[in-house]
């Protein structure tokens, strides 16, 4: 009989460690999610004289994301921003916006005076050495153009074939004009609109009485779970506890 009260103190003691475990286990990789604010310093001024791309982002952690995604969004395209680029998650709402650089301060200390900003990053690209390098190709090959322009038309004694020849060289230069104009149009509409990036998160804090009930709820769902997984073992060890008090018993009256 001894033995038997050994035998099922043993299984109850491994049950105890294994639930024990399996409830460390849940609070190791349990963590709260960590925000921070990083007050940058305000650069987006006196750039006159200078080709630069802003790019500022900012993420919000709120209770009503959809009600301050709403009043930003409007705020923004009051400034003649618009809307370039959206998408919504499970996690996050993100909203990307074009504004013409002029109102990039007003807009950023709008959303400087907003509760809830965990993050802030200003960036900038200094482009006007590139800008300037391609406005300077572009003049010399207008210049040698025009030279080519002015033999054709000032010079009789060209033969056919020089002719041909010039014209060439100036469809040549055409197609390199054309592909310089295109990029210092591109880098006039990336200086004259910066990007503003927003990412809004739902805020999920809770009470005492919440993380109270939930703690509790998850231990028990764990002290559920772990009976169910031994509970095979619980049963073998029952038959086990059956058959041992039967054969003591008839151990006693033999």
């Amino acid at each position: 009989m001894k033995n038997i009260k050994k035998f099922l103190v043993a299984i109850i003691l491994v049950l105890f460690v294994f639930v024990l475990a399996s409830c460390n286990s849940s609070n190791r990789y349990a963590s709260d999610s960590s925000y921070y604010y990083e007050d940058d310093q305000e650069i987006l001024y006196n750039s006159e004289g200078r080709k630069v791309v802003y790019y500022v982002d900012y993420n919000f952690n709120t209770k009503e994301p959809k009600s301050l995604v709403i009043d930003v969004r409007n705020k923004i395209i009051s400034y003649n921003g618009y809307i370039s680029f959206s998408n919504q998650s499970n996690y996050y709402t993100y909203y990307e916006f074009k504004v013409e650089t002029e109102f990039i301060n007003e807009i950023v200390e709008y959303l400087d005076s907003l509760n809830d900003i965990t993050n802030k990053y200003i960036t900038t690209k200094d482009i006007t050495s590139s800008y300037n390098s391609n406005d300077a190709k572009i003049k010399r090959l207008e210049e040698k153009k025009k030279i080519y322009e002015d033999e054709l038309e000032n010079n009789s004694d060209l033969t056919t074939s020089e002719k041909l020849s010039y014209l060439k060289l100036i469809e040549d230069i055409d197609k390199e004009l054309e592909e310089y104009y295109d990029k210092l149009d591109q880098m006039d509409i990336e200086t004259k609109y910066s990007t503003i990036r927003l990412r809004f998160y739902q805020n999920n804090d809770v009470g005492f009485m919440q993380v109270f009930g939930n703690t509790v709820l998850g231990s028990l769902s764990f002290v559920g779970i772990s009976l169910l997984i031994v509970s095979p073992f619980l049963l073998c060890g029952l038959i086990v506890y059956i058959v041992l008090r039967k054969k003591n018993k008839k151990e006693i009256k033999e």
